[in-house]
């Protein structure tokens, strides 16, 4: 997997799972805040890349940081919404 193609698979992930835990009856900003959470722990996979040497490796880890930042980035677009759903 290409991190560019690792991007697009994040985006549809995170708001399949979005999807998914709003039909299981979770609140918006609940479930906002899972995907949010998954997303930036996801990015920190760029850290082990500093010492990594293995192309293929490297490639496999900003792959992944870049689904997990897709999937946050697709929930971060629609949280100032979240936000005034849950202040009611």
């Amino acid at each position: 997997m290409d991190p560019l193609s690792g991007a697009d698979l994040g985006n549809f992930f995170g708001g399949g799972v979005s999807g998914y835990l709003i039909r299981r009856g979770w609140r918006s900003a609940q479930r906002a805040r899972q995907i949010v959470i998954f997303g930036g722990v996801g990015v920190m996979l760029l850290i082990p890349t500093i010492f990594t040497v293995n192309l293929y490796l490297i490639t496999l880890l900003f792959a992944l940081a870049t689904f997990s930042y897709a999937s946050f980035s697709t929930i971060a677009n629609v949280l100032p919404t979240t936000s005034i759903e849950a202040a009611r």
